[in-house]
């Protein structure tokens, strides 16, 4: 079984994915909400998440770099990033981080 990270400052996005997906159905038994890239990294210390999904733009911390600081205490750890944003340089970064999505 898996654990899961959801990572958004948008509360209805992030309260969204983790009550209208079955997640259950896809292996992951555990889902933790976080508001902000500060939080989702304090969350992933305690729960240590296999999957973290995050929007890339958020107060605090934004994805990419709580991405960072998660990899260098839980280097399996893997990501999905969501953004509104069209830009190449947000998907080059977040592929440095093994994105996978």
């Amino acid at each position: 079984m898996y654990k899961l990270l959801i990572v958004d400052d948008n509360i209805s996005d992030r309260k969204g994915l983790a009550e209208l997906v079955q997640w259950e159905t896809m292996g992951i038994n555990e889902v933790v909400l976080a508001k902000n890239g500060g939080e989702g990294y304090e969350k992933a210390l305690d729960f240590k998440p296999s999957l973290v999904l995050t929007d890339i733009s958020m107060p605090i911390m934004d994805g990419l770099e709580m991405a960072k600081k998660i990899l260098e205490d839980l280097p399996k750890t893997k990501f999905v990033f969501m953004s509104c944003y069209d830009d190449v340089d947000y998907v080059r970064s977040a592929m440095d981080y093994n994105a996978y999505g």
